[in-house]
């Protein structure tokens, strides 16, 4: 015959095992909860570190900086359709290079590489898109002209050539993005606290 104190002791193994196995759960959760969060840091790191708007873009030349164009072995091969760097000059004359991760020459001349008007203009695709975000107006009195080409902004938000650059380069990327990747973390922050409970 079992007496109180075996069904007690019974009870009390089964709470600490219960109790084990929940407190595991815990640490697991806040240390998976921790890395998500340290690696968000370090990302977001790197990202200004090299001056993107995109954090994806940035790890990948994090990767793959061992390349550029300065390296005439890699980069110019005719006999593999590689001619060199893009490159176009903005208005003042000054010549910038597009990331050879992007588009690399296929011909001498360039003739698959993008021009300064064409950047431009996609540049204005790109801020029409996302209005709200580049607090575009209708009652603009002094918009912002670049190479002669109207942009829907006003004149003391005109981008720079680098910013048109980095945005073709980035692939016209929402600028929400960084918002996005915040909202999935915060969201799994979320899961693992209510399974934790």
């Amino acid at each position: 015959m079992k007496s109180s104190y075996d069904t007690l002791s019974n009870e009390n193994v089964k709470h600490e095992k219960h109790c084990s196995r929940e407190c595991k759960l815990k640490i697991s959760g806040s240390l998976i909860i921790t890395i998500l969060f340290i690696t968000y840091l370090i990302v977001i790191i790197i990202n200004y570190k090299f001056d993107s708007n995109n954090i994806a873009a940035s790890l990948y030349y994090n990767r793959h900086h061992h390349h550029d164009c300065n390296e005439k072995d890699y980069v110019y091969q005719p006999k593999y359709n590689r001619y060199g760097c893009c490159q176009f000059k903005d208005n003042l004359n000054k010549t910038y290079t597009i990331s050879l991760f992007v588009k690399i020459k296929r011909d001498e001349s360039g003739s698959n590489c993008p021009i300064y008007d064409h950047l431009i203009y996609n540049y204005i695709d790109y801020i029409l898109t996302y209005p709200i975000y580049f607090d575009i107006k209708e009652d603009i009195v002094d918009n912002c002209i670049i190479n002669n080409i109207t942009l829907p902004l006003d004149k003391k938000h005109c981008p720079s050539t680098y910013t048109i650059k980095r945005a073709y380069e980035n692939y016209y990327i929402s600028p929400y993005s960084d918002l996005i990747y915040l909202g999935i973390f915060i969201s799994i922050l979320f899961c693992l606290i209510s399974c934790n409970k």
